[in-house]
């Protein structure tokens, strides 16, 4: 597949991964443990987790399925 770039560093992004990137809906059980973890990775490095985008301000919770399925298990509630 191709590479991403995000503040100087590199992730070699899969094509499982790169389909999963943007869509809400996607059940991520099936995710390689691999691309799961880059996955976290880009939330943290892009505060994309966060709201207002803005480093330590709280988890941005939903109730979609991206976000019970992957964020949530990633970044549980303090």
């Amino acid at each position: 597949m191709s590479n991403l770039k995000i503040k100087s560093k590199q992730f070699k992004v899969t094509e499982d991964l790169w389909k999963r990137l943007p869509r809400k809906n996607v059940i991520y059980d099936s995710t390689d443990k691999n691309d799961l973890q880059i996955y976290k990775t880009i939330l943290e490095m892009t505060n994309a987790n966060l709201e207002g985008k803005k480093a330590g301000g709280n988890i941005q919770r939903s109730r979609g399925i991206k976000f019970r399925n992957v964020t949530a298990k990633y970044f549980p509630k303090p």
